[in-house]
């Protein structure tokens, strides 16, 4: 079907708006009537400034800031030369997708052919075709580079290896995009590569690392060395790319040393438990005393009352906690109400938690923790709250600090649905 073609709603016949068209229109007014502008965004409606990015650019003298929803754009040497001609302040550069044979390619084109040490960010954050050449372009911009977000795929992935040149680095977002690859086994001489590389970004402060099961024996040296020191470390992970929390205890000893830690997420598969497993982890997160936000998904579903308590009692400045963890019970209360900047606590366990219990803990809140949040994910179903008391809980919370309480059951297996409060 065609942009103006008609189609049918309701039984009348309506006519698709040209958008491809409106949006030139719009672009038009803007890149005449705008001269310093310094941002341009492309429509997530396709490939538009593949057609259009030539005729603005010589308007565009202020261009800070590019982000592409294709890259295709980039794959025409007229439109490139005329954004190095007239965009020189161009630094910042983010695409969603560019799905061609060619992209890596002509991608490296592009970035090779900016001023060397110009790029400050580069982003893409959906299959874009990136893997060595673009990677090794990118190094031409290692001494300016401080902001990086790859998303790869299993073809991509060799070339993180090639980064050495990238070292001015602040924050790193790293993604495999199938989880299917763990780089230690199957790829050592890029692992090592890429074990290298991180512990020479002396200045990295942000690190995120998601679907790389090789992730904690990738960051271990470092860590151990102090390389660096994060404020922001997040490990995901979908199923089946988790690292095994019992694999990895150097890891999580080495953890210990990253002490100026603001915001901490880990996601790991947690079996088989063992009480060391458990007792290492804790003991090097209790010395992260900065520590603001704290998730931990899959990692803590072997928590108990004890590891809660423990927690809010040595990390005295958390705002943000998602916890996970079995048989948590009131007796946490008492010290997350020592969190007097608490503002947000989600507890994915499976609670025991009684009105009395909410009631006391949020008669102890303060200014600090206005606005708080307490969503409760997998409450026992042989010990719920009514439907009036979640309603006396969570209107004291309001009338307390301005709050919300979340309430919902754990999920019966065998049932078509499952029970939940209003969590409003």
């Amino acid at each position: 079907m065609t942009e103006d073609a008609p189609y049918k709603v309701g039984g009348r016949l309506v006519t698709r708006l040209k958008m491809h068209a409106i949006i030139d229109a719009i672009g038009e007014v803007i890149t005449l009537g705008a001269p310093m502008l310094e941002a341009i965004t492309e429509p997530a409606v396709g490939d538009v400034f593949s057609t259009t990015l030539s005729r603005w650019a010589p308007r565009l003298t202020r261009l800070r800031s590019l982000q592409l929803w294709d890259g295709k754009a980039l794959g025409n040497e007229t439109t490139r030369n005329l954004l190095y001609a007239h965009c020189p302040l161009l630094e910042r550069l983010s695409l969603y997708q560019w799905q061609h044979a060619d992209a890596d390619h002509h991608l490296a084109e592009f970035i090779s052919g900016l001023q060397p040490n110009k790029l400050v960010s580069f982003e893409n954050l959906s299959v874009a075709g990136i893997g060595a050449e673009t990677c090794v372009a990118l190094n031409a911009h290692g001494e300016s580079l401080n902001s990086l977000k790859l998303l790869l795929t299993n073809d991509g992935l060799p070339a993180l290896g090639l980064l050495q040149g990238c070292t001015a680095l602040e924050s790193l977002e790293l993604t495999d995009m199938l989880g299917s690859t763990n780089l230690e086994e199957t790829e050592n001489e890029t692992f090592l590569d890429i074990v290298t590389w991180l512990r020479n970004c002396h200045g990295l402060r942000e690190l995120a690392l998601t679907n790389f099961k090789s992730a904690p024996a990738m960051l271990t040296a470092a860590f151990m060395e102090r390389a660096f020191q994060l404020e922001k470390l997040q490990i995901k992970a979908s199923a089946g790319s988790a690292y095994v929390v019992a694999e990895n205890q150097s890891f999580h000893i080495a953890l210990a040393e990253q002490q100026g830690l603001h915001s901490l997420f880990l996601s790991a598969d947690p079996d088989p438990p063992t009480r060391d497993d458990i007792e290492i982890l804790c003991s090097s997160l209790f010395a992260l005393k900065d520590l603001r936000e704290l998730k931990f998904t899959r990692i803590a579903d072997y928590f108990s009352d004890t590891e809660i308590i423990q927690i809010a009692q040595n990390l005295t400045n958390l705002e943000d906690i998602y916890i996970g963890g079995t048989r948590v019970t009131d007796r946490i209360w008492d010290s997350v109400a020592g969190l007097k900047n608490l503002k947000s606590i989600t507890l994915s366990a499976i609670t025991r938690f009684t009105v009395g219990g909410l009631l006391g803990f949020i008669e102890k809140l303060g200014p600090g923790n206005r606005g708080l949040v307490i969503s409760v994910d997998f409450g026992d179903p042989d010990q719920a709250l009514s439907e009036d008391e979640q309603t006396l809980i969570r209107n004291r919370l309001a009338d307390i600090v301005g709050g919300r309480f979340e309430y919902i059951l754990l999920r019966d297996p065998d049932a078509s649905d499952y029970e939940s409060g209003d969590s409003d």
